[in-house]
């Protein structure tokens, strides 16, 4: 790092600070470190670095991660069943490169998009056939357009894999966040950076009060007409200092001299007001990741419908809804040939409505199988992989065709059961016919 001390004794001092290697002074001196107006230089990383900002990332990147996404194939317009056969299916579902699973995979694309507004990745083909898609930092990729409106890609050599160049728009899968060119995403952190600044500086200003800040929680006095020099002064002074500065010593009782009482002093308006505003900061925060407060710490309170419970079906809808629809479209028009076949995430098992909701949808279905049915998509058997079957026939055309009976059918008997209890059927079945043999 030394032979960068020149340029950073010329930096003004918040820049030095939050440059700590070479990679962090390039993007310094390409506009990528940004100064907030409560004085503190944000980056992706340092953003981060906010509890806030990083609990809601990973929460959402947790949640689009876990959820499994699958490709289907259309059969017409109201069936798609599982493209199992597909050669992209266990890429995407499974293992999309040689140390990432899909859900580390899910959770990094998820990640760039909610920092930095784009996510890449270098396609990997094998005897022509993609066979791994390589992330990309997107701090080391910068895109331009070509005479033809195709992108292209400038790949600096700062990854593992030793990859750089300049490649074509077919070479690179490349996730789009919200744009205002269309081409490429904005940087999300550059567009919060103010609010960012704000609770990071908020965390220092925490984090010096704990360590340096004597707890004023109380006030001594002498008794009225006591004096004290100034030399005693200062031995009371540093023999509280040494007492009870920093947050380990803060709550340790003091031993009082020359007749001193003691005043409780309550909570300033000053404190009252950064807690206050703390609080603020962090539903701006929640508020633009569109995340109910209440799962990163907040308040609970709401005024969504039945309360938390719609929340989260908010957040399905409106926030991994969105996210995952730009991923699904990204893969369908970069990663597939075939438009009969789609990508799509599972999100049914992320967030439940309410059972008054369930039942109120699950009574407007309609019947599949007849007008005056009962079986429908909320109550139909799921489809399952396995089948079995019998070939029941008599003895003589088992003798006449050659066949070797396995089992001989001795007897039967019918019975039937509540609706309550239904399942336990074959056992008084069973028993019946037991009975009969007796």
């Amino acid at each position: 790092m030394g032979i960068f001390d020149p340029v950073l004794r010329a930096l003004p001092v918040r820049a030095s600070d939050a440059v700590r290697n070479s990679y962090d002074l390039y993007r310094l001196l390409t506009g990528r470190l940004l100064e907030s107006k409560a004085g503190v230089n944000i980056t992706h990383e340092s953003a981060m670095r906010a509890i806030t900002v990083n609990t809601c990332i990973r929460l959402i990147s947790g949640l689009v991660g876990s959820a499994s996404l699958d490709l289907f194939e259309r059969v017409d317009s109201r069936t798609k069943k599982l493209a199992v056969d597909h050669d992209l299916f266990d890429l995407l579902h499974r293992r999309p490169n040689s140390w990432q699973t899909s859900m580390g995979f899910f959770e990094t694309i998820t990640c760039h998009l909610l920092l930095r507004g784009n996510y890449y990745a270098k396609k990997m083909f094998v005897g022509g056939r993609l066979d791994e898609l390589i992330p990309l930092h997107p701090d080391q990729v910068t895109v331009d357009l070509n005479p033809d409106g195709s992108r292209r890609y400038k790949v600096q050599r700062m990854n593992h894999r030793g990859i750089d160049g300049t490649f074509s728009q077919d070479e690179i899968f490349h996730v789009v966040g919200l744009s205002d060119i269309g081409w490429i995403g904005r940087s999300v952190i550059s567009d919060v950076r103010e609010t960012v600044g704000m609770q990071l500086a908020q965390e220092h200003f925490r984090a010096l009060f704990f360590k340096q800040r004597l707890n004023h929680g109380v006030v001594m006095r002498l008794p009225k007409g006591v004096r004290i020099g100034t030399k005693r002064h200062e031995q009371i002074r540093d023999s509280l200092m040494d007492t009870g500065e920093g947050l380990e010593k803060s709550w340790k009782t003091l031993l009082l001299e020359d007749e001193m009482n003691v005043d409780r002093v309550s909570m300033t308006m000053n404190d009252a007001q950064f807690l206050e505003q703390t609080q603020a900061t962090k539903a701006d925060i929640a508020g633009h990741f569109m995340v109910p407060l209440f799962l990163i710490g907040g308040d609970k309170q709401t005024g969504w419908g039945t309360g938390m419970e719609q929340q989260l079906l908010g957040m399905k809808r409106f926030t991994l809804g969105c996210i995952t629809r730009r991923i699904e479209k990204s893969i369908e028009t970069q990663l597939l040939d075939d438009s009969n076949i789609v990508a799509r995430f599972n999100l049914d098992n992320l967030a439940m409505g309410d059972l008054k909701t369930t039942v109120e949808a699950l009574s407007k279905l309609k019947p599949v199988f007849k007008e005056d049915g009962t079986v429908h998509p909320g109550n139909a058997s799921g489809i399952t992989d396995g089948a079995a079957a019998m070939l029941v026939m008599s003895a003589e055309a088992a003798e006449r065709h050659g066949v070797r009976a396995m089992a001989r059918i001795r007897g039967w008997h019918q019975t039937g059961v509540e609706p309550e209890v239904m399942g336990i059927g074959p056992v008084p079945a069973v028993r019946g016919r037991c009975d009969k043999l007796k």
